[in-house]
């Protein structure tokens, strides 16, 4: 046999003897899998972390932006919510003026009111034809 066939018949010899499973060749295969499940692995409980703070970041975000817009922080201002008996909103005098009965809503509670007849606001005079200061 020619010297060259010898030598690549050697070589193909020698890689199916590397190539036939064995062993220690599973177990190394076993361990560098191994290995990259747990470096994904690894990588995954990183990148949920991660979303998980850009997502509870957001949500706190919107939370300051919905108390900020929400009417209950409006009222911790100054300012009141008036309904009538039926819960309605009342936005005008005329309005509150026929309701009668209503619910003023402040930061700190409810409280509810009757209304009474309008007050004149046109001085009245006084006998003899001359108007009063009051």
């Amino acid at each position: 046999m020619p010297r060259a066939l010898a030598h690549l018949l050697a070589e193909r010899r020698a890689r199916f003897e590397r190539s036939i499973l064995s062993p220690a060749l599973l177990a190394q295969q076993v361990q560098a899998q191994q290995a990259r499940v747990l470096n994904a692995g690894t990588r995954l409980a990183r990148a949920a972390a991660t979303q998980f703070d850009r997502r509870s970041t957001h949500l706190d975000g919107l939370g300051r932006l919905l108390h900020t817009l929400s009417y209950q922080a409006t009222l911790s201002r100054g300012y009141a919510v008036v309904r009538d008996a039926d819960a309605q909103l009342v936005t005008d005098s005329k309005t509150a003026q026929a309701a009668g009965r209503l619910s003023i809503e402040f930061a700190d509670g409810r409280i509810a009111v009757t209304t009474a007849a309008p007050v004149s606001r046109k001085p009245q005079k006084a006998p003899g034809g001359q108007g009063t200061l009051f």
